[in-house]
């Protein structure tokens, strides 16, 4: 009897561990699962000089895709591919700019600027082995105290890579990146948010 209970259990066993892989395999292939960035990598750092507080400060952000498919940006574009994360000692969030409550459709700056002044972008498309930059001024958007330090920090999301044809890839940059904004129709794989190294700014 307990043989045939051994059995049965190793038979319950294989069962299920078979389904939850042909589960998790499928789930895969429908592009649903968010898997970890291997071979993509976000970096922030200063534009110019030390960093320091004032009220003008550029980073500069770099996504790089090391992988042998294409990184597309899958969310809306008026939808910011980075979260910027910035914290005094304490965590406190500094104040934001008017032009920041605008960006950020922040409600505790006023009635007067909630839900305006969406900052569009073009759709992000880092191709295989490749950088992409672009620079980005804290100061238009946080009211920074010099005699604060604060540490900065990236999170870009919302990110997919793509497996698309030679026609696509071969194609003029505008009219592959327009493809490329319909990549459910290729084979993809959604990335978990992706964070940058950090950066203490005085």
């Amino acid at each position: 009897m307990r043989h045939k209970k051994s059995v049965f259990l190793l038979i319950s066993v294989l069962y299920i561990t078979s389904g939850w892989g042909n589960a998790k395999t499928q789930a895969a292939q429908d592009g649903v699962v968010a898997s970890p960035a291997f071979g993509v990598a976000v970096a922030v750092a200063p534009v110019a000089g030390l960093p320091q507080a004032a009220s003008s400060f550029k980073i500069r952000i770099s996504i790089t895709n090391g992988t042998q498919r294409i990184l597309v940006h899958s969310g809306p574009i008026q939808i910011d591919p980075v979260q910027i994360e910035i914290r005094e000692a304490d965590r406190t969030v500094p104040l934001e700019t008017d032009f920041g409550c605008r960006r950020h459709r922040s409600g505790k700056c006023g009635p007067d600027v909630h839900g305006s002044g969406f900052v569009t972008m073009s759709a992000l498309v880092v191709m295989p082995g490749t950088t992409n930059a672009f620079d980005f001024d804290i100061g238009r958007e946080f009211k920074l105290d010099s005699s604060h330090s604060y540490l900065i920090d990236v999170i870009a999301k919302d990110f997919v890579l793509v497996e698309a044809p030679t026609s696509v890839i071969d194609a003029p940059p505008p009219f592959r990146d327009q493809y490329l904004t319909h990549y459910q129709e290729y084979n993809y794989t959604k990335l978990a948010p992706i964070r940058s190294n950090s950066i203490t700014l005085q």
